[in-house]
């Protein structure tokens, strides 16, 4: 199976991922949760398939415009588990950035994600050409998440 395309998870979080040769993993991540809602970038490694399933590790940094009380600007979520028959299920530790060192104890929290895969087609980061606004794929949730905008396909609505 491979890993390339648009992902979308329980809380309407979406990334783009495109499965690289050599078993790196680049794409785009917006979650719609948490108090940094814009498009960031994710990277990582994945195993080549074994008996129909992968597995694979991906992080991203978020940027906290206004944190309060001791916090910091920044929170690095890293996400590890598997894929199969098109769903990646992963456990995640978020650590928050603290200013105050006695306060470390509390950056990490844990949890867990199912990503259902929407969409097979490989991603356009970084390809896009001028002119592809008014291809059929202009409409898919590929091209809103590479051109950072908002596309008439439902799944990208709110991204």
């Amino acid at each position: 199976m491979s890993l390339t395309g648009v992902w979308l998870n329980e809380h309407k979080s979406i990334m783009v991922i495109e499965e690289h040769s050599n078993g790196s993993l680049t794409g785009m991540f917006r979650s719609l949760v948490g108090k940094d809602t814009r498009k960031r970038p994710l990277s990582d490694r994945t195993s080549p398939e074994e008996s129909a399933e992968q597995l694979l590790g991906f992080s991203v940094c978020f940027n906290i415009d206004n944190p309060v009380d001791s916090t910091g600007h920044y929170s690095l979520c890293s996400w590890s588990g598997w894929a199969r028959d098109k769903e990646i299920t992963a456990h995640w530790l978020l650590t928050t950035s603290f200013l105050e060192p006695a306060d470390e104890w509390s950056s990490t929290r844990v949890g867990r994600d199912r990503f259902k895969k929407i969409d097979p087609g490989p991603p356009l980061l970084g390809r896009w050409k001028p002119g592809a606004e008014s291809s059929p794929r202009a409409r898919s949730p590929m091209w809103c998440c590479a051109k950072r905008s908002v596309s008439v396909y439902p799944a990208c609505s709110r991204i």
